[in-house]
C-alpha cells in the first residue's frame, strides 16, 4: 500500500478556515479524518518536524523511521525534508533536502546550522537527481514548490516506491521575508497555489494510497487531514498529538512501527474501513464516492 505524507509549513488552522478559495484542502478536511494540533502554537519548526517524523516527544532519533524502511527494504522518497541525520539511502532517495546538525535542547533535537555543502542535496541508490531551482525571484518560490510536488507525483507513479514524504516550506519562507529583490510576496496567492498542487496530487493517486496532510505554523494551531486508502470513513478526531501521526500512518499502511515511537496508534486499518463510516447516509455515501471517483481517488 502506498502512502503520501505532505507537511505544509506555515499553513496554520486559521489559514485553512479563513480562505474559502482553498477548495481541495477544505473539502478534504470535511470528508476525511480531521484533527486540530493545538500544541504547534508553542513549538518551533524544528521541534514540530522532529515530533512528526520520530513519533516521540523527546530523546528519539528523527531518522529512525527511515532506518526501519532501510532495514525492511522499503523504497521511499524524501522531498524537501530537513533531516537531523542521514539515513543509509540503500532503498531511499532524498531530493532537495537539508541536513542539519543535531544539538540536544531540553531533551529535544533542534537545528543549529546546516552542514556546509549539503543543502540542497540528493543521494540514493547511485542516483543523482538535479537539485531544484534556487530562489532568485518571487515567482521562483511557487515554481520550486511546483517542482517538489511534481517530483512527489512522479515517485507515486513508480510502482516500487511505497512511502513518499514531501515538505513545502514556502509559507514559512514568506513569514521570514516580506519581499525578495524588493518585490512583495502574496501569502494568499501561495496558499491557493498549494491548494491547487494538493488537488493535482489527489488526481494522480490510486485507490491504494493513504494521504496524510499536516498543516503547521509556529505560534498557531495546526491540523491534520487523513484520507485512508479506498475508504469513506471520516470525522473529527480529538486529543491527537504530533507524535501520534507517524505511528498511526505506518500502522494504517501496513508498515512496521519502530519501538522508539512514543506516540499512540489512534486508528488501525480496520478502524478506517468503509464499514466504519461515521453516520453517512446512503445518499451521502453515494455523493462522496462520486466525488472521490471524480478526483481519481477511488475507482
Amino acid at each position: 500500500m502506498k502512502c503520501l505524507l505532505a507537511t505544509l509549513e506555515g499553513m496554520a488552522l486559521d489559514d485553512l478556515l479563513g480562505d474559502d478559495q482553498l477548495h481541495h484542502l477544505r473539502w478534504l478536511s470535511e470528508f476525511g479524518y480531521f484533527g486540530v494540533l493545538g500544541e504547534t502554537a508553542a513549538l518551533d519548526y524544528a521541534t514540530i518536524g522532529q515530533r512528526i517524523v520520530s513519533g516521540a516527544m523527546r530523546s528519539a532519533r528523527a531518522s529512525e523511521v527511515w532506518d526501519c524502511f532501510e532495514a525492511d527494504g522499503t523504497p521511499y522518497a524524501l522531498i524537501g525534508r530537513s533531516l537531523f541525520s542521514a539515513p543509509a539511502f540503500a532503498t531511499g532517495v532524498c531530493v532537495d533536502c537539508s541536513l542539519i546538525a543535531e544539538q540536544s535542547v531540553h531533551g529535544l533535537t533542534a537545528p543549529t546550522e546546516k552542514v556546509a555543502g549539503l543543502a540542497p542535496w540528493v543521494v540514493g541508490r547511485d542516483q543523482r537527481v538535479p537539485a531544484l531551482a534556487g530562489l532568485k525571484e518571487p515567482a521562483d518560490l511557487i515554481e520550486r514548490s511546483h517542482q517538489r510536488f511534481e517530483v512527489a507525483r512522479g515517485f507515486l507513479q513508480m510502482e516500487e516506491y511505497e512511502f513518499v514524504d514531501i515538505t513545502d516550506s514556502g509559507l514559512r519562507s514568506l513569514d521570514a521575508a516580506t519581499s525578495i529583490k524588493g518585490e512583495s510576496l502574496d501569502k494568499a496567492e501561495y496558499r491557493r497555489h498549494l491548494d491547487q498542487e494538493v488537488g493535482k496530487t489527489i488526481e494522480s493517486l490510486t485507490a491504494a494510497t493513504t494521504l496524510l496532510i499536516v498543516g503547521v505554523a509556529e505560534g498557531y494551531p495546526g491540523y491534520f487531514i487523513l484520507l485512508p486508502a479506498d475508504s469513506l470513513a471520516g470525522g473529527e478526531l480529538q486529543e491527537i498529538g504530533l507524535q501520534d501521526l507517524m505511528p498511526t500512518l505506518l500502522a494504517v499502511t501496513g508498515h512496521r512501527v519502530p519501538d522508539s515511537m512514543e506516540g499512540i496508534v489512534f486508528a488501525e486499518a480496520d478502524d478506517l474501513s468503509v464499514s466504519a463510516g461515521q453516520g453517512l447516509t446512503a445518499e451521502d455515501e453515494a455523493i462522496l464516492r462520486e466525488r472521490l471517483s471524480g478526483l481519481g481517488y477511488i475507482e
